[in-house]
Order: structure tokens, then sequence, then C-alpha cells
């Protein structure tokens, strides 16, 4: 006998409950979240689903403040653990976990923040010990696993933008450890790592120069170059370095401090049609670019 799945939506992301745990909504608007539990003798495990958050500057920036904010309430205080950025399906992940206290009980909590683009999606699993939360892996699974983040565009520009209104220094960090298994056997089969900073400086006339540095399975990579960079009337950015490289812009965002790009590239090659005329195709290849405020 089948059943319906129980698919539960929040503000900007869907998820699947378990079979046999229990879900309850607390809070309202921008503090609304689910419990999903599920409790046996001396034990259990919660993972609690908020709604979206604005997203910082980079993914490690979000699980920093995320921390503070969602993690902090359920755990007395305990330093901010270092995130691993990861791929959970189609979504970027920061991951960390410490070991807390909770009303003088021992508690862990793990942290995942999801990539939204403009939002995060902050997911909090608690259990009594790293070792109690075994028996429930493949379950929680099911929840990060089923996660699904609905499509956000960044908001367009209020106005047609110049290749002046992008004067200045961007800034972006991304990074993904991958972790493989060999499909036969469900081995481990090595890991790949590739963590990195890349600064645009743009000049109000057209200039640019690029600064790259990262790190790829512990090997230093590091860049310079410098260039031309034109913005079209429609919206489409071309830097001509020792190639040529094209990028739409999709969203751009003045908050108090900072202003936040979003580019969709590079292309190397004609752009898609569908890339120019849907907001949402393509999006795995969104990057968002900040440049702060003096």
């Amino acid at each position: 006998m089948s059943t319906t799945a129980d698919v539960r939506t929040l503000d900007v992301a869907t998820f699947t409950v378990p079979p046999g745990w229990h879900v309850e909504e607390r809070g309202s608007g921008a503090s609304r979240h689910f419990v999903v539990s599920k409790a046996s003798a001396g034990t259990y495990c919660m993972a609690v689903v908020y709604a979206s958050a604005a997203a910082g500057t980079s993914l490690e920036e979000s699980f920093a403040s995320e921390w503070a904010r969602i993690a902090l309430q359920s755990l007395d205080a305990v330093a901010t653990p270092r995130p691993v950025i990861t791929q959970v399906g189609p979504l970027r992940v920061a991951a960390g976990a410490a070991a807390s206290t909770a009303r003088s009980q021992p508690i862990i909590g793990l942290l995942l923040v999801a990539d939204a683009g403009a939002r995060v999606v902050p997911i909090l699993i608690l259990a009594p010990s790293f070792g109690s939360l075994e028996p429930y892996r493949a379950e929680v699974d099911t929840i990060l696993g089923t996660l699904a983040i609905l499509p956000q565009p960044a908001p367009p520009p209020r106005h047609q933008l110049s290749i002046a209104d992008l004067a200045g220094a961007w800034g972006r960090h991304d990074g993904i450890n991958t972790r493989y298994v060999d499909r036969t056997t469900g081995d481990y089969a090595g890991t790949d790592s590739i963590h990195f900073t890349e600064n645009w400086q743009i000049g109000a006339s057209g200039t640019i120069a690029l600064d790259f540095y990262g790190i790829h399975n512990g090997r230093r990579i590091a860049e310079k170059s410098t260039g031309t960079a034109t913005l079209s009337p429609d919206g489409i950015l071309a830097i001509r370095m020792a190639n040529e490289q094209r990028y739409v812009l999709r969203g751009w965002e003045e908050a108090p401090g900072m202003t936040v790009m979003t580019l969709n590239g590079p292309w190397y090659d004609s752009i898609p049609p569908e890339i120019l005329s849907n907001p949402a195709q393509g999006a795995n290849l969104d990057q968002r670019w900040v440049r702060l405020h003096a």
C-alpha cells in the first residue's frame, strides 16, 4: 500500500518529513519554523527547519550569523565551529557542528545553511551526542536530500546600468568539497576540494583587473590579469582578457553598506536564449559579487 509523502513548504524551501516523525509548526513570519522530531528510549533527534534569512557576503559569513542567531538559542554558549562547504544534491551547503549543554544536559548541534541566492535556509539538527545521532542519520538524510529551494530571482536593476555604475572593488568567496564513492560497492573513493577568493577592480572607463587566489586539494592557485569590460544596454557584461567571457546581469541589490550584483556565467560561446529569457534557468551558474561601500 502506498502512502502520500508529507511534503512541507516554508518560505523559499520545501522538504519531506520522514515517515514516523512528528512535525510541529511554530512561530510566525521571519521566526516561523518546523520542528521535525523522533524519540526512543533515552534518546531523541530533532531537525528544525527555519524560514530563510538574508545572505551574508559569503556562505561562511552566513553560517556564522545563523549560528549566533539560531544555534545559540538551543545550545549554551560555545565557539562557532568552522563550517565545511559541501554539495547536497544541487544545493551548496555550509555545515558545522559543536557539542555543548542545554539546561545542564549534554547536547550537540549540527547547523546546515543552504545557499538560496540572496537568502539562506538554515536547518539545525539536535541530539544528545554525536553517537546518538547515528541511528537517525538515514532519516535525517531524507530531510536534507529532499530539500529544494524555490526559484527566487534577484531583483533587477531599478534603472539601466552602464559600466560606470560597476566602478569599484568587487569580491566573492566560493568553494566546494566533493566526496566520491564507488558506484558499485559504495566504498569511499576520495575527495575533491577547491576554495577561492576572486576580486575585480573595475574602472569607470571600462578597465578591469582580476585577482584570483584559490586552494585546490592543497595546491595554491594565484592569477592576476588585466583587460577591459563593457556592459551592453541589455545587461551583458563582456570581459576581455586573454579570452572573452560574458555574463548576464541578473540582479542588482543596494543594501546598507554594500551592493550585491548577481551575474550568470561565464559564457565563452553564445549565450543560450533561455538564459536570457528565464531568470531561473541555469541558476547553478549564478554568482553573487559584493561591492562594499566606503
